[in-house]
């Protein structure tokens, strides 16, 4: 696609392949296609982050955000396809962290634009959870101590800049970068956590003595270790560090 094309060309452009992508997001698609997909919508990111980087240096922020929106969009499409190629590779935790990151980018692009068609992504990304991963009721979410850190816009200390977390400037979000984890002090059960890749994987089966899988409810090889009798015994993820296409 070429680099200079008029932004409302592009956003036809834009519009008409993220609908093609629509057909694949189903279970009954070949796996073989879906990968394919991804590859295609990995070539038109490196496109429209050309776009992007022509708006900022144009000075045009509201034309790069609106860059940065269609980045995240597609991002989430790509990681709906990849939620569903790790489920026929039975990878369910890959899977479930796949989705989340959909849903994180729903969540993102909805702070610059707002319309039907994202919220039908975002319904659908709902419905996925409901369907694939029934019944995840608790999370994980960890007490942290950690430095403040540093702005991924402009690279100042957080408590001295003038940026705001989560917010997007400059077609890309703020985050905080460089922080220094000082210690995890407690880890608590939630129902609306932070971050939802902080599951249960493993629970311990009193009968059987062996832990049992969280999402096959298999039993594992692992035995149960000793603990009380009004004590829950579980294996879960208590933090996790993902990268994500946030610039």
């Amino acid at each position: 696609m070429e680099d200079k094309i008029g932004f409302e060309e592009y956003m036809k452009n834009y519009d008409d392949f993220i609908d093609s992508c629509a057909k694949f997001n189903f279970y009954t698609r070949s796996k073989e296609v879906q990968i394919q997909k991804t590859t295609e919508i990995d070539q038109f990111l490196m496109g429209l982050k050309k776009n992007k980087a022509n708006a900022v240096r144009d000075g045009n922020e509201k034309i790069a955000n609106l860059f940065f929106h269609m980045q995240c969009m597609l991002n989430a499409v790509k990681s709906a396809l990849l939620c569903w190629i790790n489920i026929k590779e039975m990878k369910y935790r890959e899977s479930w962290d796949c989705l989340v990151d959909a849903q994180e980018y729903v969540f993102v692009a909805l702070q610059i634009s707002d319309y039907p068609g994202v919220r039908n992504i975002e319904t659908m990304l709902q419905s996925m959870e409901k369907c694939l991963f029934p019944g995840w009721s608790y999370f994980m979410s960890p007490g942290i101590i950690e430095t403040v850190g540093d702005c991924s816009i402009c690279g100042k200390n957080m408590s001295e800049c003038e940026h705001i977390e989560g917010k997007v400037y400059w077609g890309a979000l703020c985050e905080r970068v460089n922080t220094k984890q000082i210690a995890i002090n407690h880890v608590a059960f939630v129902e609306s956590p932070k971050d939802k890749r902080c599951i249960i994987e493993e629970i311990a089966d009193e009968e059987s003595g062996f832990m049992r899988d969280y999402f096959t409810w298999e039993l594992t090889n692992k035995k149960n270790a000793k603990h009380g009798p009004n004590e829950l015994l579980i294996s879960s993820v208590a933090l996790t560090v993902r990268s994500m296409d946030f610039k």
